[in-house]
């Protein structure tokens, strides 16, 4: 909203405020900063209200996941409660929400084209959802107190609240039988080069670890499944590879609402240049491989029976 005016061409700015300096030009920009807030206010609790309605839908094997480790830190007592949250806004919300608002399109949530302005109104509305989530904990900026006043403190963390809750040593939730879609199996897992060395240096660490809250049985069976790896996958990558912006690069921090930079087609066309291969890799070593997986030399050379 402090950035209203910035955005108007200098002639259409005059022509839209006055002259700047004068009582015209700041009554007529406070208004449009007031106007600005109140869009940005109703656009946003529309999105907690459908949050709130269709946290249902939350996978829940990755509400497990954040739960436990929320737990897992809390039980340590190295870290702050805040500490904890701010960790589990994160995984939550930076990482998995907000990226889907900023950018719909690859999530299959709409396929309408999606303008420059409302990207960067979507970018907005996330920012604003990061940072209601920390409300509880920490302030806001005088400069937009007008705007987050308005909404409730715990509007967005009761969200989280609600995912945190539950039992902390509770098996990883099962999914029914009855709510499983027919004739579907997941027969092969996608990552990336840089995704897999992650997970393998991931598991490494849980499979050396010596601390009294470790699983002697689990780490027994994960040290075996990492023995069968070659030794350059397993000792050849120990630093975790950095993971690469995704496409809302509007979204930087739950502190970047008035910083928020400028979403360009150069830069959406660079990321898509950038995009790296993904490698398939098979779960079940007996599952015939899907046409849309194999390589053309192989699609070409197959019998096909009319």
């Amino acid at each position: 909203p402090d950035k209203a005016a910035i955005r108007f061409p200098p002639g259409q700015r005059v022509k839209k405020f006055g002259k700047e300096g004068t009582e015209e030009y700041k009554i007529n920009l406070q208004s449009y900063r007031n106007w600005t807030i109140q869009s940005l206010v109703t656009i946003t609790k529309r999105f907690i209200v459908s949050l709130q309605e269709n946290l249902h839908c939350f996978p829940p094997s990755v509400s497990w996941l954040v739960r436990q480790i929320f737990c897992l830190l809390k039980k340590s007592n190295i870290i702050q409660e805040k500490e904890m949250f701010a960790i589990s806004t994160d995984l939550v919300l930076t990482h998995f929400i907000c990226p889907a608002i900023v950018n719909p399109e690859p999530y299959g949530i709409t396929d309408a084209p999606i303008s420059y302005i409302a990207r960067f109104n979507l970018i907005q509305v996330a920012q604003i959802l990061q940072m209601l989530a920390m409300r509880r904990y920490e302030g806001v900026d005088a400069k937009v107190e007008d705007l987050y006043s308005q909404f409730d403190k715990n509007s967005v963390a009761s969200l989280l609240d609600a995912m945190l809750e539950g039992n902390t040593l509770s098996e990883e939730p099962l999914i029914a039988e009855d709510v499983r879609h027919q004739g579907l199996a997941r027969s092969a897992a996608l990552l990336t080069k840089a995704e897999l060395h992650n997970l393998v240096s991931f598991l490494q660490t849980v499979a050396n670890d010596q601390s009294e809250n470790s699983n002697k049985t689990y780490q027994k069976e994960l040290g075996g499944l990492m023995s069968d790896l070659p030794p350059q996958a397993a000792n050849g990558h120990t630093k975790t590879v950095k993971r690469q912006p995704s496409s809302s690069k509007g979204l930087k921090s739950r502190n970047s609402l008035n910083t928020a930079p400028d979403i360009t087609s150069e830069g959406l066309e660079e990321e898509e240049r950038s995009a790296k291969p993904v490698l398939v890799i098979p779960l079940e070593m007996n599952i015939e491989p899907a046409v849309g997986l194999l390589s053309e030399q192989k699609v070409l050379a197959a019998d096909i029976i009319p």
